[in-house]
C-alpha cells in the first residue's frame, strides 16, 4: 500500500497520482480505464482516487555496454588491412 502523500525519490512524482496508477491510459475516456464520473486535473500531482493501484514497472538494460560497436570496428578495419 502507497501513503497518499509519498513520492518517487528519483523523479519527485507524488506516487498517488493518476500518472503512476495501472489505470492510467491516455486513449481511454478521462484519460483512465475506471469509469470516473470527472476528469481529474492534473495528472501528476496527489488525488484521492478510490480506484488507485500503483503501477510497477522493470527497468531493462537496453545496451550491450559497447562491445558490439568495438567489434564491428574492428571487424571493418580489418577488411582495409594490408
Amino acid at each position: 500500500m502507497t501513503e497518499a502523500d509519498a513520492s518517487c525519490s528519483k523523479c519527485g512524482l507524488a506516487l498517488h497520482s493518476c500518472k503512476m496508477c495501472v489505470h492510467f491510459d491516455t486513449s481511454s475516456r478521462f484519460e483512465c480505464r475506471q469509469p470516473v464520473p470527472a476528469r481529474v486535473f492534473p495528472k501528476d500531482a496527489v488525488n484521492a482516487c478510490a480506484t488507485y493501484e500503483i503501477r510497477q514497472s522493470v527497468e531493462r538494460e537496453t545496451t550491450s555496454g559497447g562491445t558490439r560497436a568495438n567489434d564491428a570496428r574492428t571487424a571493418f578495419e580489418n577488411l582495409f588491412k594490408k
